[in-house]
């Protein structure tokens, strides 16, 4: 009480959050993944990288909703997908209101991720070296053929070509077609015909002188 006057004063609730990033399966706390708290707008309000302990966020406003988002996962793992929560009227998580694959205990949130199987920590995929490559066995030559050997031929060489024998040219003038002999017989009795006849005639004169 001032001056009379009844004072009720409210004092501010401090929001904390908790935040764990551990492996699925055995709980252990693993650093090397990127985190992010984004509000409701995508603004990112405060982000930093996991280590070995829990990473606590104040300031958050309550009955505000915020997205929890992994943006690189630790070496080995997959990265987990985006949990949202809000903030309950005692500054710390409503588990209630909470949408998560991750776990919510006592207002800490767990972000779990899984071991990436192609990746496996610890472990060495083997992978098959080919060794030097076997030259290859060269042919075998084929054996020549055998003279006398049943079912076996010999190629014999071919020999020289024997030059065509070249026609003799006709003589102009001396073919005689076997139809024209009649007719040089027909010519030959007229001119002895002829003869004749030149005979006589002048043995005619000649008597008559």
């Amino acid at each position: 009480m001032k001056d009379g006057i009844i004072l009720v004063e409210d004092q501010a609730i401090e929001t904390v959050v908790n935040i764990k990033k551990t492996d699925i399966a055995t709980g252990a706390e693993l650093a090397g993944a990127h985190i992010q708290v984004l509000d409701k707008d995508g603004k990112v309000v405060e982000e930093w990288d996991s280590t070995s302990t829990a990473h606590e966020v104040k300031g958050l406003t309550i009955g505000s909703t915020y997205t929890l988002r992994e943006t690189v996962a630790p070496k080995g793992y997959n990265l987990t997908s985006d949990t949202r929560f809000t903030i309950g009227d005692d500054g710390k998580v409503d588990a209630s209101k909470t949408t998560t694959t991750s776990v919510v205990k006592d207002g800490i949130i767990f972000v779990e991720d899984a071991i990436d199987t192609t990746t496996t920590p610890g472990k060495t995929t083997t992978t098959d070296i080919p060794g030097p490559e076997t030259p290859e066995k060269p042919d075998t030559p084929t054996n020549p053929n055998t003279p006398g050997t049943p079912g076996t031929t010999t190629d014999t060489p071919d020999g020289p070509n024997t030059p065509n024998t070249p026609t003799t040219p006709s003589t102009p003038g001396t073919s005689i077609n076997s139809g024209d002999t009649s007719n040089i017989m027909i010519y030959m009795a007229l001119a002895a015909l002829a003869f004749a006849g030149i005979v006589l005639t002048l043995v005619s004169k000649k008597k008559a002188k």
